[in-house]
């Protein structure tokens, strides 16, 4: 059984500074006020120093590779709880948004056009969820055009991404369809509000039917269903998620939760932010977020 106490008492006394911002942030709801010290800490994250030190003039803080370089090292730094109101993180955000093409997409970034990538928005939505989290403006006009733009590829079963090569021809491809539920659910423009809910579903639908194990297996792979429900909980009933609390309740161990298990030769090949939501610091905080909404919803409903 889930011990509510239990596991907030360890997230908030024996995790890193980042998960106890998080926590306090997001979970408990704490006033600004009370944050601002436990922000100031975050200086002292060696991933931060590391990367900051790094930081190029133009704001660059890895290789040219989206999935290995500047906005991917945004998102690590991101969800470890930093935000434009640290200069270096807004210098960042600058950087990346400097390859937005005329048609305000970010295809540059792979050194292609947008004329030649007429189909993918895989890397558009990657960075604007990314940009989002970092507390971005969601009004400015670079990020409603490209809003714009990647909502228009939804497809008829609710997904995005038809035509992967791992999925059926006309199925949605499951990773990038969470990829833009990520933006809209940060974004929240009422116009799209029926787009996140398809979108919801169709994810949903694809997980519900699969086993622990293959859940399991689908995290190694990089579809972070764990930050997928946090969204999820927010959207569907809790009849819809029984699926997600059971799965969630099988990687509970006491006082936290336990993520599946990288192979070592399977390390190396994920990005940093992969691997930092599988520490059990951060794959704590994302389950306990949701298991608290369902418990909320449980007694609402």
């Amino acid at each position: 059984m889930f011990n509510q106490m239990q596991t907030l008492e360890w997230l908030i006394e024996d995790t890193n500074d980042n998960v106890r911002y998080l926590t306090a942030k997001n979970i408990l709801n704490m006033p600004q006020c009370s944050l601002r010290t436990l922000k100031i800490k975050l200086k002292s994250d060696s991933i931060y120093k590391e990367v900051t030190q790094k930081q190029k003039e133009d704001g660059s803080v890895g290789h040219g590779n989206v999935w290995d370089g500047t906005p991917s090292t945004l998102l690590l730094l991101v969800q470890r709880g930093f935000d434009i109101s640290d200069p270096k993180i807004h210098k960042v955000c600058r950087h990346v948004l400097q390859y937005q093409d005329k048609n305000y997409r970010w295809v540059a970034i792979l050194g292609q056009s947008s004329e030649e990538i007429t189909h993918c928005y895989g890397v558009d939505s990657f960075l604007l969820k990314t940009l989002l989290l970092a507390g971005f403006p969601p009004l400015d006009i670079r990020i409603r055009k490209s809003f714009a733009k990647v909502v228009k590829q939804q497809s008829k079963d609710g997904g995005w991404g038809k035509g992967c090569k791992k999925f059926e021809p006309n199925q949605s491809c499951p990773y990038k369809t969470l990829q833009v539920i990520q933006a809209l659910h940060l974004v929240r423009f009422p116009q799209y509000e029926a787009k996140l809910k398809q979108g919801v579903l169709f994810l949903n639908n694809y997980l519900k039917e699969k086993s622990h194990h293959e859940l399991n297996y689908l995290i190694l792979n990089k579809l972070e269903l764990h930050i997928f429900i946090t969204i999820a909980v927010e959207i569907l009933s809790k009849s819809e998620l029984k699926w997600a609390e059971n799965w969630a309740m099988s990687c509970y161990n006491e006082r936290y939760f336990e993520p599946p298990i990288l192979p070592k030769d399977k390390l190396t090949s994920r990005p940093d932010y992969i691997r930092n939501n599988l520490t059990k610091e951060f794959f704590t905080y994302y389950l306990t977020y949701f298991m608290l909404k369902m418990q909320k919803n449980k007694n609402t409903s």
